[in-house]
């Protein structure tokens, strides 16, 4: 029963911050374009990228988080933070556009004009722009989402996990079919 609290409050995370970076990145670039824009593989509102990324440093960083790393008397445990989710969010994104290209023939991004890019996949700016969306979101969105997890309203939880899954399997299905 354990297992299954685990994989479902992962889920959650998962995606409301696929939705978060969908909301993100549709406001971006609607702006940028000067006309709406969805982005992302999927019709729905998530960017399963963003999820990915969230559950990883969730489950990777979120105890690292919470202890103090000293270094003559000032807590650098805020710069180690940062830079694990720079590595960390880097490796993500270039595995990501790696999967979608070779598998399913798809270039969603393409940071070949950005400085310090590697195979256009991952750029120096905008992985420290993750890095900083991913402090933002393990400092500040994270503990919020999380009362919402460890609350005793299972009935809630167990619907919504229920219905978002059911709804990005058919979104998937229709996609790749």
């Amino acid at each position: 029963m354990k297992i299954l609290k685990t994989i479902r409050n992962n889920y959650i995370v998962f995606i409301i911050f696929s939705f978060l970076g969908w909301i993100y990145e549709s406001v971006f670039f609607s702006i940028k374009k000067m006309k709406i824009v969805n982005r992302g593989f999927l019709s729905g509102p998530y960017l399963p990228v963003y999820g990915l990324g969230a559950i990883v440093l969730w489950n990777l960083l979120g105890r690292f988080k919470k202890k103090k790393h000293i270094v003559y008397n000032i807590d650098i445990t805020p710069i180690i933070m940062f830079f694990l989710i720079l590595l960390i969010s880097t490796f993500i994104e270039y595995f990501s556009h790696y999967i979608l290209d070779e598998f399913f023939n798809i270039t969603l991004w393409d940071y070949s004009k950005n400085a310090f890019n590697i195979n256009g996949r991952v750029s120096l700016s905008t992985s420290v722009g993750f890095a900083i969306g991913g402090m933002l979101g393990l400092y500040l969105i994270l503990p919020l989402i999380e009362k919402l997890i460890y609350n005793k309203n299972t009935v809630f939880k167990n619907t919504f996990t229920f219905l978002t899954i059911l709804i990005v399997i058919i979104d998937l299905l229709i996609r790749i079919i």
